[in-house]
């Protein structure tokens, strides 16, 4: 009798531990997707994998959604017009597509024809699981044909997450010309140090500290505009800050910076006390250099503003991963600048997978002493 009783537990602690449900084909035969979406319902599950084939006789431009009864957790836009992150689609010919989910890390994974193209944050907190997946095309005229779509997933339990916002300029903002910026590659790494998270990309380009009516040079949204909304309302564990580049630049026509010094040490001062008053954690990020394309004087400007962080992390007490200073020492080691970057100013994936990595390692440090 107790040999039988084991053989139950034993049974039940192997089946508990199996991540994933049998494979589920959604979709064995050819089909053409045109006019109207396409839409399969899954079951419930907190992580996931869906494989298929798809074929593109023209350029298609449509939308790949996941999602389930409280609204869209993840999309990611097809569209073979554009030079799109560094997998290009294949015209003409079947090719294969990975979408691979997991809540406790709050990013979904395309894969193409087996590389990975790139990283799509979560669109919201409130969605905890997936139990929809829609194609949803954008362009009528252009169809797309998808066959052997399968599905497996699990659905257990997503551990509290810690909760991120990356607030910055063009350098934290999303870049579709690679395959992830800092934030996309955080969620996977964070993981794998035990740490279940939710990442918010709140970067915009041409975002400087201030508001649009200090510097309207790019007619967005700057830092002071959408701070409360993009930061302060989400209640975030922790903040990252980078800001700097816009706020110094010297425009063609103009003799001064767009922000000055002295009212971007304000700025700062003012996110980062707003932020300690919140309860978050705040790791800074300088500026990263400047390519060599760039006139000297303007790398000794922004300078000031780099001194300026470095400042006010050591005056708050604040984590800071100084951005500029890794570009000198890796030049000093006889490397080029440019390496790391796109295009003399903002970084390549080389850069954003090193600053992923340091972010990490700080993060780690921040979540050990506040669990102490």
């Amino acid at each position: 009798m107790k040999k039988f009783q084991l053989y139950i537990i034993i049974v039940i602690i192997a089946f508990q531990g199996c991540s994933y449900q049998n494979e589920t084909i959604l979709q064995k035969e050819e089909i053409t997707v045109s006019s109207e979406s396409k839409k399969y319902i899954l079951s419930e599950s907190t992580s996931g994998t869906i494989n298929f084939e798809c074929y593109l006789e023209s350029n298609f431009d449509g939308l790949l959604l996941l999602k389930n009864n409280n609204g869209e957790g993840f999309r990611y836009k097809l569209n073979t017009q554009r030079k799109l992150y560094p997998v290009d689609y294949k015209i003409g010919q079947w090719q294969s597509f990975r979408l691979h989910w997991n809540m406790a890390s709050s990013s979904l994974s395309i894969l193409v024809n087996g590389q990975l193209q790139t990283t799509c944050l979560a669109k919201t907190e409130k969605i905890e699981s997936i139990n929809q997946f829609e194609i949803r095309p954008l362009v009528h005229e252009k169809e797309i044909k998808i066959r052997n779509l399968s599905f497996k997933g699990d659905n257990k339990p997503v551990k509290k997450r810690l909760k991120i916002v990356a607030f910055g300029n063009s350098i934290t903002a999303y870049r579709k010309t690679i395959t992830g910026v800092y934030s996309q590659r955080l969620p996977e790494l964070l993981l794998n140090e035990g740490i279940p998270n939710i990442i918010f990309n709140e970067g915009v380009r041409g975002s400087h500290t201030g508001r649009l009516s200090d510097n309207d040079k790019h007619r967005v949204a700057h830092a002071l505009d959408r701070f409360e909304k993009s930061v302060l309302a989400k209640s975030p564990n922790i903040v990252i800050l980078c800001f700097g580049i816009n706020d110094s630049w010297h425009d063609d026509d103009s003799n001064k910076p767009r922000i000055p010094l002295n009212d971007y040490e304000k700025n700062m001062r003012f996110m980062i006390e707003s932020c300690l008053q919140n309860d978050s954690k705040i790791i800074l990020l300088t500026p990263n250099a400047l390519g060599r394309e760039f006139e000297k004087w303007r790398y000794d400007y922004t300078l000031k503003y780099v001194q300026v962080v470095r400042e006010l992390a050591k005056e708050y007490d604040v984590s800071l991963i100084d951005q500029w200073q890794a570009f000198e020492d890796y030049t000093q080691k006889g490397n080029d600048t440019d390496d790391l970057l796109l295009d003399g100013l903002h970084p390549n994936d080389k850069w954003h997978k090193e600053l992923a990595i340091k972010l990490t390692n700080e993060i780690v440090l921040i979540t050990n002493s506040t669990e102490q």
